[in-house]
């Protein structure tokens, strides 16, 4: 879609005075090393659109941690637990394996930022391993644990949950169970705004999560991109296309934008996919991903109109 913005200018002949740079990454899930090259070895855009996101336009994201906490006892009954593919992709599958028994249990995944709907695998395992298994005082302990932190993803077992002016809630999701050397270790996506202390939100995790030693992997700060102008007149073009009017906002997902000065995040259709699939299904980082290419089509359209526009104003 960026590639036939750019050429539409191109072979329309629109007046374009600057040059446009495209940048196609391959690692914006997994740490964002290929735009740090970018930025280091090329001139950074005056201002850069990132089609990663929703429409009209994203004016900041929330800070996003990456923490692992592992639990200190190992067990002594359970073998195994594990589940999970990514951090920001909420637990969907775990399975534990415990005497001669295999459990297995499935939830319903989302993208971490996105939790509503979400059910976390893990916690109903757990459930299952408590209510049904003569487990240990050690093993239960642990089991528990992983229970409580696991049934919400906004972190109110650790007291952590906010509710931000610009971002909304405070999203804490587990992604990843394991066991490591015989100790269950979760891995926590959290989300938060420019009204939580990270610092003070760390300790108040520390403090609640008993039993479990907590190591910070990933921190990256939120950002709010400066009141230009650039937000209205960005909402202004999409009402324009689709005669919908709606505002600029504040999202909770983590994009390139983070990573470039005056880049904003736009969407990448204007209509949700008309399809009749499970729940689960469909959405981002979830099974079976897509999009309405009518609504794609669309939103090309109003990404050439926004290059044009930002070309304007600088």
């Amino acid at each position: 879609m960026g590639f036939h913005a750019a050429d539409a200018i191109r072979k329309l002949n629109i007046p374009f005075n600057s040059q446009i740079m495209l940048f196609m990454g391959g690692d914006e899930e997994c740490g964002m090393t290929d735009l740090k090259e970018f930025v280091k070895n090329e001139k950074m855009p005056d201002i850069s659109l990132v089609p990663d996101n929703e429409f009209p336009v994203c004016l900041g994201e929330k800070g996003i941690a990456v923490l692992e906490l592992e639990s200190r006892e190992k067990f002594e009954y359970i073998k195994r637990i594990y589940g999970g593919t990514a951090h920001n992709i909420s637990l969907g599958e775990i399975t534990a394996e415990l005497g001669g028994e295999t459990l297995k249990e499935k939830g319903i995944s989302t993208h971490a930022a996105m939790p509503e709907g979400s059910a976390n695998a893990g916690a109903g395992l757990a459930e299952k391993l408590l209510k049904s298994f003569d487990l240990p005082e050690n093993d239960r302990k642990i089991v528990l644990a992983m229970k409580n932190i696991q049934e919400s993803p906004y972190g109110e077992f650790f007291g952590i949950d906010c509710n931000d002016s610009r971002f909304g809630r405070l999203t804490c999701v587990n992604g990843i169970v394991k066991t490591v050397k015989g100790k269950l270790n979760i891995t926590l996506d959290l989300r938060y705004g420019t009204e939580s202390d990270f610092e003070q939100t760390i300790e108040k995790i520390k403090n609640s999560a008993d039993g479990f030693d907590i190591k910070v992997t990933m921190n990256k700060p939120p950002f709010i991109l400066p009141d230009n102008g650039m937000g209205r007149k960005f909402e202004k073009l999409y009402f324009d296309v689709t005669g919908e009017y709606k505002k600029a906002y504040y999202s909770g997902g983590g994009t390139y934008a983070r990573m470039l000065k005056n880049a904003y995040g736009i969407g990448t259709s204007t209509k949700k996919e008309d399809i009749s699939l499970p729940d689960g299904h469909g959405n981002e980082h979830q099974p079976d991903e897509c999009i309405s290419v009518e609504g794609m089509l669309e939103a090309a359209e109003i990404m050439t109109l926004m290059l044009i526009e930002a070309e304007k104003s600088y």
